[in-house]
């Protein structure tokens, strides 16, 4: 997680650079999985993912393994978006079983987008709690037009139902959030 909020912060600080104008920013929210993941081996792995779903269950929160969202704000509006299995309790289960082991993680699922409302709830929830970091750049009113239509055209060819998958979202091969996520 940290090399990622890394490479997120280098990435802003060149877009910030190319800034024109402070109307306008793309921000990029993370928040943790609700348990330590551990990525020691893949058989520890698969046990801490299948904790973390355990609890979020339990606890009716989602994003077992964290979750990476975006903001996009200017004078226009503000629009939050992220990348989101369609059913929210889907295990994998059903791929594991027939054999796919840790392949799973690279097959396709049925995927959405999340928007402001549902988004909303996460980060007040979030925010309560001191559990999500961010970082935001400015970008010129040029970059913002184009992000919402890489937006539009991201739902326009149907690769938000792709969720997962070889996680490449320009390419239309699936993205899980942090993908998607950078993607912008």
């Amino acid at each position: 997680m940290k090399r990622i909020l890394i490479s997120l912060s280098f990435f802003l600080f060149i877009l910030t650079l190319q800034s024109e104008s402070s109307d306008y920013t793309l921000t990029l929210y993370t928040i943790p999985a609700n348990r330590q993941m551990d990525f020691t081996s893949p058989q520890r792995l698969a046990w801490s993912a299948l904790e973390n779903a355990m609890h979020v269950s339990f606890k009716s929160r989602k994003h077992a393994m964290g979750h990476v969202f975006v903001e996009i704000s200017g004078s226009d509006g503000k629009v939050f978006t992220g990348s989101t299995k369609e059913k929210l309790l889907r295990s994998g289960r059903d791929e594991v079983m027939s054999g796919s082991g840790l392949g799973i993680l690279f097959m396709g699922i049925d995927g959405r987008l999340e928007f402001d409302e549902e988004i909303t709830k996460d980060l007040n929830y979030h925010y309560k709690r001191g559990s999500i970091a961010f970082i935001e750049a400015k970008i010129s009113r040029e970059n913002y037009e184009r992000i919402l239509y890489y937006l539009e055209e991201y739902q326009a060819r149907g690769y938000d139902a792709i969720y997962n998958g070889f996680n490449s979202p320009r390419e239309g091969l699936g993205a899980g959030c942090t993908a998607f996520g950078l993607s912008f």
